[in-house]
């Protein structure tokens, strides 16, 4: 990618009007991401205002159903019941894993059997995480209710180990190799707001989907590096 400059007047025609460097990248993905916070800003501001009518926040007699017990004047969150209502009947248990074969062949005993095998994998995997599923899934059916969105994402997460193995051609010598010790598939929730994507009319058209993460000096150094995570600055969240 080559380009004598680069785009000043918010529109992107095409990424290669950026320079293939990394302030070329960074100059395109500022870009990308300044224009879809921009995008999102006005779906984001009532989605914060459906969320604080659910929790009931700067209700007043004027906007709720009222019950009308003497002089308490206690007030009755309809939208709030309305919704757990729909929680309860959208979702109530883990989902049941189901693997079947495709063609229900008699005489497939290596496809029934292997077809037996993965659905008890996967059963096994889901008890072991019931928890962790279980409050993704309430929390991300929860969004879909109020703001319109609920997002969840599967990190794949593999463990390797170095080991000393034999030269394949040089039996006598030894050489150093990377084996994967462990892997793991952690399901983790992310808020509505922390959730940014690039234009497109349908999902399958999206050139990209940004997950925002919150991360601490220690976190910062494990993943990029020490130098990295001296030179970044660090702001407290208070929601």
């Amino acid at each position: 990618m080559s380009s004598p400059s680069t785009p000043s007047n918010g529109t992107i025609e095409s990424r290669n009007e950026y320079k293939d460097t990394p302030k070329g990248q960074y100059d395109y993905w500022n870009e990308e991401l300044t224009s879809s916070h921009k995008r999102l800003k006005k779906w984001q501001k009532k989605g914060d205002k459906i969320v604080r009518k659910y929790l009931g926040a700067g209700a007043t007699a004027a906007n709720n159903d009222t019950l009308n017990d003497g002089n308490s004047g206690a007030r009755l969150n309809l939208f709030h019941s309305n919704t757990t209502t729909l929680l309860s009947m959208l979702y109530g248990n883990t989902p049941k894993v189901d693997v079947s074969r495709r063609n229900l062949d008699a005489n497939d005993d290596v496809g029934r059997i292997a077809a037996e095998l993965m659905g008890r994998l996967l059963s096994n995997d889901l008890a072991d995480n019931g928890e962790e599923y279980d409050s993704v899934l309430r929390a991300v059916l929860e969004d879909r209710l109020l703001p319109g969105l609920g997002c969840a994402k599967v990190r794949y997460e593999p463990v390797f180990t170095k080991e000393l193995r034999p030269n394949p051609q040089n039996p006598l010598e030894q050489i150093e190799v990377e084996v994967l010790e462990s892997e793991s598939a952690p399901t983790e929730y992310y808020h509505w707001r922390d959730v940014a994507w690039g234009w497109g009319r349908t999902f399958s058209t999206l050139p990209w989907i940004g997950f925002r993460s919150y991360m601490d000096k220690q976190a910062l150094a494990e993943r990029f590096s020490e130098d990295i995570a001296n030179e970044a600055s660090y702001e407290t969240q208070h929601v």
